[in-house]
């Protein structure tokens, strides 16, 4: 059994079907004169339920519903290939304290011992 749709979907629907383009839950919320938070969690949940597709950059659009041909199809491959993300940064990582050093200081040329630093800031005698 087919659910009927509610006001709120059916006014995103016909605003996507009227602006023909993607849009961004912000953009169809200040269109409609309603909150962002409640557009923009509705839009989710119509993409969940096939409603609506997301095309990336924070837009939806309306699923395609023409036929397929050759040319749409290579539409298709072309924006469902997956996005490359960029490769993650190394995180920057203290190596293990080499028992004898103890404490150690972090310097512009790396890591020194609590000794080194100690010598370099003149605290020898203390």
């Amino acid at each position: 059994m087919k659910r009927e749709l509610s006001k709120e979907r059916r006014d995103i629907l016909e605003h996507l079907e009227r602006v023909g383009e993607p849009q961004a839950p912000a953009v169809v919320a200040g269109a409609l004169g309603k909150h962002r938070s409640a557009v923009k969690k509705l839009m989710y949940s119509m993409l969940e339920d096939g409603q609506l597709v997301a095309l990336g950059g924070g837009k939806y659009a309306l699923p395609v519903t023409e036929p397929v041909t050759e040319e749409s199809e290579a539409v298709t491959e072309a924006v469902t290939e997956p996005v490359a993300e960029e490769p993650k940064k190394p995180r920057l990582v203290a190596p293990p304290p080499i028992e004898e050093w103890g404490i150690m200081a972090w310097t512009p040329e790396g890591m020194i011992s609590e000794a080194e630093h100690r010598r370099r800031k003149g605290y020898d005698g203390v």
